[in-house]
């Protein structure tokens, strides 16, 4: 698991002790950094399916090593994929939508 995962997971337990339920927006608000939609999206769906399955490290606030460029790259390109599957998703549901819409 990734720090960025361990650093969502514990924004999970976080809001779930205070009596809040976890969602989207509950996540990014708490959150005291910009994060990626679509690994919040990702990373929320595995903890409501099973909060135990997506555990937080210890060190979940500590960063690790500086990440190498082509490490850095190969991340950024992750969350454009991400990122585009989730355009292309909303884009389905705007689709179907508008075309329910004209029947």
């Amino acid at each position: 698991m990734n720090n960025l995962t361990d650093y969502i997971v514990s924004l999970c337990q976080q809001l779930q002790s205070e009596g809040k339920v976890p969602s989207v927006a509950t996540i990014r608000n708490k959150s005291d950094r910009t994060l990626p939609l679509p690994e919040v999206i990702r990373v929320l769906k595995r903890w409501q399916e099973d909060p135990n399955s997506v555990r937080s490290s210890e060190h979940s606030f500590v960063e690790s090593l500086p990440m190498t460029t082509e490490q850095r790259l190969t991340n950024l390109e992750q969350q454009m994929e991400n990122a585009l599957q989730a355009i292309t998703a909303l884009q389905a549901q705007i689709d179907d939508l508008l075309l329910r819409q004209r029947e």
